[in-house]
């Protein structure tokens, strides 16, 4: 029962920001509804600020939970982690990994900030490349594994045949 609340503090950061950016986002809106009807000189300006606000809301979204769970995570790993431990024992141990996914900062899994600041980025060109030379390390790792050299074309020719194809 005590873990679930753990993952409360989490949901309650991530529904707070969201929160917040519905706020700011309203009150954007209003001020650019006020600035057409007085027919304002900065309305232009307004304009560009709530359109950018728009198109990068996600990333600031991620980039602020991103920096809450981090000092929550230092907190955690120091001085909480061993009072939490000592009191209720260390029923998940990898309830640190679960809690600070950095999946849970983002609003999609596609978000471009948690693509580039997490995952690696391939290019699509090398990617057969690599898993024939994955396979080639394996095959030479564990001989008597017959799975690649069984058949005459491995998974990665087949990929990269597949891959030249389309």
């Amino acid at each position: 029962m005590i873990n679930i609340l753990h993952f409360a503090v989490i949901k309650f950061v991530l529904q707070e920001t969201r929160a917040q950016m519905d706020k700011i986002s309203e009150q954007m809106e209003e001020t650019l509804f006020q600035q057409k009807y007085a027919g304002s000189r900065s309305l232009m300006a307004t304009q560009q600020r709530f359109t950018s606000f728009r198109q990068n809301r996600n990333s600031f979204t991620y980039k602020i939970n991103r920096t809450i769970f981090k000092h929550l995570q230092r907190e955690e790993t120091t001085e909480l982690r061993q009072l939490r431990e000592k009191f209720l024992g260390n029923s998940i141990p990898e309830l640190l990994n679960i809690m600070f996914n950095p999946m849970l900062s983002a609003s999609n899994p596609l978000e471009d900030s948690l693509l580039h600041e997490n995952y690696a980025l391939w290019n699509r060109a090398e990617f057969p490349m690599a898993i024939e030379k994955l396979e080639a390390h394996l095959a030479s790792s564990f001989p008597r594994c017959n799975c690649c050299h069984s058949n005459p074309m491995s998974v990665g020719a087949r990929r990269k045949a597949r891959y030249m194809m389309s």
